[in-house]
């Protein structure tokens, strides 16, 4: 989504557990003026962000990386709670969050312009923010 306003931007996005020990992550997040770690605010997930965050922080990447917090669902205690989670793992959060939806699995394969409008308009508002940070 970001490519199709015609600028490049150099922001990494870290979606699973990487190889913290990666020389390829480590480069990369060197590289980047923004890290995105992905997780969902469900604890065995956030236990794994630590362990990034940690690193992140060893590598002086610690204020140019943020969480992204996927797969929410509004009204539950751990939506509710996820400032405090990202505090907890020593970093900050984006402000905006991707909520649970299979609209998201679908444009893995149909591709963006297939998701829905509000869900366009979640992912445009994380891209934003991100864009943002990364200038």
């Amino acid at each position: 989504m970001l490519a199709e306003d015609g600028k490049t931007y150099a922001a990494l996005v870290i979606d699973t557990p990487p190889r913290l020990e990666s020389p390829a992550v480590l480069a990369a997040i060197r590289r980047a003026n923004v890290v995105v770690v992905v997780t969902s605010p469900s604890p065995a997930d956030l236990f794994t962000s630590r362990d990034t965050a940690e690193m992140l922080k060893k590598e002086g990447a610690e204020k140019r990386s943020r969480l992204l917090f996927n797969q929410v669902q509004p009204g539950t205690i751990l939506a509710r709670e996820l400032d405090e989670m990202a505090g907890r793992i020593g970093m900050q959060s984006l402000k905006s969050r991707l909520h649970r939806r299979q609209a998201y699995q679908h444009a893995v394969i149909m591709g963006w312009k297939s998701l829905p409008g509000e869900a366009r308009e979640e992912v445009f508002k994380v891209a934003l923010e991100i864009a943002a940070l990364a200038k």
